[in-house]
């Protein structure tokens, strides 16, 4: 229990100074949560394999990784979508 109390206080100070840098930029603020969901996303979109990132993000299934850390970003499905247009345009 006191290992965890360690770790939740050391969470909470990052994201205070997280919170603190966003305001001086003038940004909305997020937190170390958000930047490992942000990082899950760019690894998947730069073709890491999932397994690989399940491991490092320390998961135990890899469903975890993908359905709740990995989002679909608006140009990956754009992206996609084209693929589809010029399969049917050619076949």
């Amino acid at each position: 229990m006191r290992m965890y109390t360690i770790m939740l206080n050391c969470q909470m100070a990052l994201d205070e100074a997280l919170y603190h840098l966003a305001d001086k930029a003038g940004i909305k603020r997020f937190s170390m949560h958000t930047l490992r969901h942000t990082f899950a996303t760019r690894a998947i979109k730069a073709n890491m394999n999932p397994k690989t990132l399940q491991v490092i993000l320390g998961h135990s299934d890899v469903s975890i990784t993908m359905n709740l850390y990995v989002y679909v970003t608006e140009d990956e499905k754009i992206k996609q979508m084209k693929k589809v247009e010029e399969a049917i345009c050619i076949g």
